[in-house]
């Protein structure tokens, strides 16, 4: 066969293995790192119009 070319993609795999791993040990917002001691609390607000119509 005449015009076959290959590419080497290892770098890209390493690369997107690296972000998989950093995004497996960061913390959502809603979790607390182990061993902070702090409860999670849930903060609720009413929404009231500015104005009411008739």
């Amino acid at each position: 066969m005449d015009g076959v070319v290959t590419v080497d993609r290892t770098a890209n795999l390493t690369g997107v293995e690296r972000q998989l791993a950093q995004l497996q040990t960061a913390l959502g917002p809603d979790e607390a790192a182990p061993g902070d001691g702090i409860t999670p609390h849930l903060d609720t607000g009413t929404l009231v119009p500015a104005r009411r119509s008739r």
